[in-house]
């Protein structure tokens, strides 16, 4: 799998964290979190 294919999915979580921080602060923070984990374990499988 291509991480050029991972780049909607992280747009689109990126943008639900950004709606999340407005209305929660706690759960914007944890999604950014996991998305960061997933980020960085998808970069050093596809490197």
């Amino acid at each position: 799998m291509n991480p050029i294919n991972f780049i909607p999915i992280i747009l689109a979580t990126l943008s639900l964290s950004f709606a999340s921080f407005i209305k929660n602060k706690n759960w914007a923070i944890i999604s950014f979190i996991v998305w960061l984990v997933i980020f960085v374990l998808t970069f050093l499988v596809f490197k």
